[in-house]
């Protein structure tokens, strides 16, 4: 999958994003979120730049992850005006407050290496989004891919949180 997802022409990788994202606008799980979690996305990851730009236009409140640690992901709050810095993996997180009411997440937008017809998904090995998830099992969680990650099956362990849908482009 790696493999893949470096083969990907920089300019492929917006076209289809763009494209992604404008699917996830018509989404009633979009049009109905007060709060939604993002992601700042890896080069070769799915571009959620338009969906953050819409989400404030739309006066929802947007999350983006931040790792602290090894173990621990955090979620912080963010606007047109939060700073950024390049932190763990070379991922732009932002600064500010820790975003705790976790019961209000609606809506959260979840990238992958590659996700299965039954919602299992490929992380990149640290457990992240699977501890996270984990304490969200009110929010709609949507798995976001180009089509050649979309696969029959992917192996899962225990630990391992679904998605409730997955949207490929």
């Amino acid at each position: 999958m790696r493999r893949l997802k470096a083969k990907m022409p920089a300019a492929q990788r917006a076209e289809l994003s763009a494209r992604l994202c404008g699917h996830v606008l018509r989404l009633p799980q979009w049009q109905e979120a007060r709060v939604v979690m993002l992601y700042n996305a890896l080069p070769d990851e799915v571009d959620l730049t338009i969906l953050m730009k819409h989400a404030w236009k739309e006066k929802k409140r947007v999350l983006l992850p931040k790792v602290m640690n090894e173990a621990e992901m955090e979620v912080r709050t963010v606007n047109p005006d939060t700073p950024f810095t390049t932190g763990a993996y070379g991922i732009d997180e932002p600064h500010g407050s820790t975003f705790h009411d976790f019961l209000s997440i609606d809506l959260v937008l979840v990238p992958g290496m590659a996700f299965d017809r039954r919602g299992h998904r490929l992380g990149r090995g640290k457990g992240y989004y699977d501890r996270f998830l984990s304490r969200l099992p009110h929010a709609f969680k949507l798995g976001v891919c180009f089509s050649y990650q979309f696969l029959e099956t992917v192996p899962t362990d225990s630990f391992d949180c679904q998605v409730d849908s997955v949207l490929f482009q």
